[in-house]
């Protein structure tokens, strides 16, 4: 009887053994979303797809500081301030500071669809453009402006996703380098202007002792068209929209635990609606301060964001509207020299982010 009990007792803790290799064994077809008698969510596919996103949303806002720059030194400010840019060369250079709250992408492909964990991201960019006044060099800047510039710069992403389930969370860090150039073409107060930007850099991914690193290229192009309207001698009202495309691309890599993560890549398109109020004040010093209170509005379409695990594709996805507000202050303290500072804010349905702008601008 003995020998009975202890053959059932063997044969059930085989049994439990037995199915719960099954439960945590990946099937053959693996992807972010795993599917072998029940549905999980591979971590590190998740938070590589976390960290594209992170990185892109970074490189953007620093690209849009940039822009934000150009229109600010370059087309005409109201009346009580002096000449944005007196000399044919200026520099300007910016760091931002932020953090993002997302809520978590919604997964899919074709085993299920999956609401991701939570995730934050801390985010740091600067650069430095080189304008040139080629309107002020060769003379017709009278009615005409046309600046033309390179910029450089760097952005990093630190992305740290939650735990669930019975996976444990993890990490990633983009870190990568900037450059492009830009054309503004401005007349009297209307004003074109195109920029376009390139990053590349490498992502780590770390995640309960597995680790994994892939390079990472990306390129955006944004177009805007605005016009500023003198409200009154000291207020003006900046009327600026425009498209945005990027298109991203993570290598393929294979991971500690010999984990074949195939290419991800992110691209869209979105339109955009930035109105600006600007105000000059002239201090008692000679100083002119000019404090701004601006929104941006970002509408998305044709979004794709995708990686892949042993050779199956799964999608991320979340909201595609947006919406930004931001405050701070233009403070012209010399005829060549103009210091600025912003706070930002921004959220979608999915996630939320508050920013710090910090920025100089020197013409020689």
């Amino acid at each position: 009887m003995k020998a009975g009990n202890w053959l059932l007792r063997l044969c059930t803790a085989s049994a439990f053994s037995i199915g719960t290799g099954l439960i945590f064994m990946p099937s053959t077809a693996n992807a972010c979303i795993l599917d072998s008698e029940g549905t999980f969510l591979d971590t590190s596919c998740y938070i590589g797809g976390a960290a594209n996103s992170a990185i892109v949303d970074t490189s953007l806002d620093a690209l849009g500081n940039i822009v934000d720059d150009i229109v600010d030194a370059d087309v005409s400010p109201a009346k009580i301030a002096p000449p944005g840019q007196a000399a044919p060369f200026g520099v300007f250079a910016s760091g931002q500071l932020a953090h993002t709250e997302h809520d978590g992408f919604t997964v899919s492909n074709s085993f299920d669809t999956f609401d991701g964990p939570h995730f934050d991201v801390d985010e740091f960019s600067a650069a430095v453009s080189v304008d040139f006044n080629a309107a002020k060099h060769f003379g017709f800047d009278n009615e005409h402006g046309l600046n033309l510039g390179l910029f450089g710069g760097y952005a990093s992403a630190d992305v740290g996703v939650d735990a669930f389930g019975f996976f444990d969370g993890g990490e990633a860090t983009n870190r990568s380098g900037m450059f492009g150039g830009y054309g503004l073409y401005r007349h009297g107060t209307s004003y074109v202007l195109v920029a376009a930007s390139a990053f590349l850099g490498n992502t780590d991914v770390d995640r309960s002792g597995t680790s994994g690193s892939y390079d990472t290229q990306g390129y955006a192009v944004t177009g805007s068209v605005g016009r500023i309207f003198s409200l009154t001698d000291r207020v003006r009202l900046d009327l600026r929209g425009g498209l945005l495309g990027v298109t991203f691309t993570g290598d393929a890599y294979t991971d500690s635990s010999d984990t074949d993560f195939g290419k991800s890549r992110l691209s869209f398109g979105a339109v955009k609606f930035d109105p600006g109020i600007y105000a000059d004040f002239q201090l008692g010093n000679g100083m002119v301060i000019s404090p701004y209170a601006r929104a941006d509005i970002q509408q998305r379409f044709g979004y794709s964001n995708t990686a892949s695990v042993e050779g199956v594709e799964s999608e991320f996805d979340d909201a595609d509207l947006s919406v930004a507000l931001s405050s701070g202050f233009n403070l012209k303290m010399t005829q060549a020299t103009t210091l600025s500072s912003e706070i930002r804010g921004k959220w979608s349905e999915d996630s939320s982010t508050i920013s710090g702008k910090l920025g100089l601008k020197i013409a020689f």
